[in-house]
C-alpha cells in the first residue's frame, strides 16, 4: 500500500466514524471524499471512492434506522 493510499485509508475511517457520531455532516464528509478523489491518481482509487460514497449513504441509513428504533 503506498502511503498516499494509505493516509487517505486513515482519514477516510476517521471521518467516517465522525459522521457516525454526528461531528460531521454527511455534505461535509462527502466534500472531503470528493477533494481526496480530485487528486486521486488511477482508476482503482477512483472506484474506491465510488463504492465509499455507497458506503456513507449505508451507514447514514443504519444511523437514521437506530435513532428512530431509540426515538419510536
Amino acid at each position: 500500500m503506498s502511503d498516499y493510499t494509505h493516509s487517505v485509508s486513515v482519514i477516510l475511517i476517521d471521518n467516517m466514524n465522525r459522521f457516525e457520531r454526528g461531528e460531521i455532516t454527511k455534505q461535509q464528509l462527502l466534500t472531503l471524499v470528493d477533494s481526496l478523489e480530485q487528486i486521486s491518481i488511477n482508476e482503482q482509487q477512483h472506484k474506491f471512492f465510488g463504492a465509499y460514497r455507497e458506503l456513507v449513504d449505508k451507514v447514514e441509513n443504519a444511523v437514521k434506522g437506530f435513532e428512530d428504533a431509540t426515538v419510536g
